[in-house]
């Protein structure tokens, strides 16, 4: 590295960037503790896999309606002030929730806190995601992101121990005030840059126009983003699927607790970390022109290990290769996105790409709403991962054959 300017692909100077990823690490540490504590909450209450579902269904609905919307407001105003104010909001979300649950209103709170929450979070993810190429080198994207990545993962780790800490020692209400505080002190962090992380966007191209945004599409084709798209939204699939599920199986198949349930969401995260770090070591372009249908391949072959192998320690060891593989395939995406789309339309790609994952998280919501409590989850993990091993074989075939595959399959990393 030729010097702190220029660290993990990053061409803004210290203070920036280190606001950046501070802000980064702190949203995530509650982002994640909230979303472990709300899906434990509505399981203990419920006792029942199939509400948590539809509670999760809620949260994927409301970020599927707004993804675009999201996209649209990342590229047409400050980033930096919209990720604050949004912080603000998430504390606010949070407290209020944590009233509400102390109150024992009802459980028809978590799906009012979860929807809004999401509605939120999804702007402010799209808002921050937005902001690296303006920080980074176009030529070191997979470095600039898999050091992005890294900070946030490390903060899912330490949100789902935190989670885990608080679900076992704290009321269920007073346990969402801290993660609140984390908020708050997230949008205190960002707030410091003051303009240096501004990057208001002068979208003056004929497709910044109102009218394009409801053409989520037409991102994706105009920038040959369609078929990494299909591939990248069933990978995302599996991340909505221990959303769901993993609770459940740790508290049915597995006969475990909040801690081991806090344990196995930290498996999953410290495999989203590791993958970060083997990107930043130079594993980028191997694993860039290894692409994203193969990566799809394994995760499915993982999900159907886990419903073959059970246990404490094959699931933990699964679950790292499986968030290696699922935070692997999000950077080299996003990587591929910043590389081939101007600063401009990066919002609204990202939204669209959002939009289209999302769509895919519905439809599997939808299977395990359906099924409910009759099927093991398991038993649905494996059937996904039969799917997904399909579809990543259609992609695939052609290749082991011998036949040139299309630019879209050829460059899916």
């Amino acid at each position: 590295m030729a010097g702190s300017d220029s660290l993990f692909g990053f061409g803004k100077g210290p203070p920036a960037l280190l606001l950046f990823l501070a802000g980064m690490l702190i949203s995530n540490i509650g982002r994640s503790a909230y979303f472990v504590c709300v899906t434990w909450i509505a399981l203990t209450w419920s006792n029942s896999a199939r509400l948590v579902t539809i509670l999760l269904f809620t949260s994927t609905l409301a970020q599927f309606l707004t993804s675009g919307v999201s996209g649209y407001f990342a590229d047409m105003v400050d980033r930096r002030r919209l990720s604050v104010s949004l912080d603000v909001v998430r504390a606010l979300v949070v407290a209020l929730t944590g009233c509400a649950i102390a109150a024992k209103i009802g459980i028809w709170v978590l799906f009012l806190s979860v929807a809004l929450y999401s509605v939120v979070d999804r702007g402010y993810l799209t808002a921050m995601q937005s902001m690296i190429p303006a920080l980074s080198r176009r030529r070191s994207a997979i470095a600039a992101n898999s050091a992005s990545y890294l900070v946030m993962q490390a903060g899912t780790f330490l949100g789902a121990l935190l989670a885990g800490y608080l679900l076992h020692t704290l009321p269920y209400g007073i346990g969402l005030f801290p993660i609140a505080i984390i908020f708050a002190t997230s949008a205190v962090t960002l707030s410091a840059a003051r303009t240096e992380l501004s990057d208001p966007t002068h979208a003056n191209s004929i497709y910044s126009k109102p009218r394009f945004q409801l053409r989520f599409m037409y991102h994706l084709g105009r920038h040959r983003l369609i078929a990494p798209t299909l591939i990248y939204s069933l990978g995302f699939g599996v991340g909505f699927l221990f959303s769901s599920l993993l609770a459940a199986y740790v508290l049915d198949e597995m006969k475990g607790g909040a801690v081991l349930f806090g344990q196995m969401e930290s498996a999953w995260a410290f495999g989203a970390v590791l993958a970060c770090l083997l990107l930043i070591s130079g594993a980028g372009k191997l694993l860039a022109d290894f692409g994203l249908a193969p990566l799809l391949f394994l995760s499915g072959t993982g999900l159907i290990l886990l419903w073959m192998i059970p246990g404490p320690i094959t699931a933990a060891t699964l679950l790292v290769a499986l968030g290696v593989i699922y935070n692997a395939s999000r950077i080299l995406m996003d990587a591929r996105v910043q590389q081939t789309v101007g600063i401009t339309e990066i919002g609204r790609t990202k939204g669209a790409i959002n939009t289209a994952a999302t769509g895919t998280g519905l439809l599997a919501f939808t299977f395990i709403a359906v099924a409910g409590d009759t099927l093991a989850p398991s038993d649905i993990f494996a059937q996904y991962g039969l799917l997904v091993i399909a579809v990543a074989a259609g992609f695939l075939l052609p290749a082991l054959r011998g036949r040139p595959r299309s630019h879209d399959e050829d460059r899916s990393a």
